[in-house]
């Protein structure tokens, strides 16, 4: 499964787990969790500084909400749309998902974006 098939499937995220880098402030690795859905993960290539689509570990990893205030609030709530991103040089270093309560009221955008060989996990709120 994909992130765009999960994203057509109007799947509910469960859970958001990493595994954490020691030296840097950040992540190694993330694995989105949904409800009667396989989860997917991301990783970092350290050569290009890249995200990369990952098989996701066998090992149980923490969830991040314990780490990353407001996290949580996306949990049990619909993938509505998901992005890749670009850079303006090619590099695949973002990904970012919004998911949404059933009635469309309730939305939660996060981004997953790779900076110095580590996961930065974001949420994006609309200003105005």
């Amino acid at each position: 499964m994909n992130l765009m098939s999960l994203t057509q499937n109007a799947a509910r995220l469960s859970a958001v787990t990493g595994r954490r880098l020691e030296a840097a402030n950040g992540l190694e690795l993330i694995v989105l969790n949904f409800v009667d859905e396989k989860p997917v993960a991301l990783g970092v290539d350290t050569e290009t500084d890249q995200l990369v689509w990952c098989d996701v570990p066998h090992e149980r990893l923490p969830d991040i909400k314990e780490t990353i205030p407001g996290i949580g609030e996306a949990y049990g709530l619909t993938l509505t749309w998901s992005w890749e991103m670009k850079n303006q040089q090619g590099y695949f270093d973002a990904v970012q998902i919004e998911v949404t309560d059933e009635s469309l009221t309730k939305s939660v955008l996060l981004q997953f974006k790779v900076a110095a060989s580590a996961i930065r996990v974001f949420r994006v709120v609309e200003t105005h």
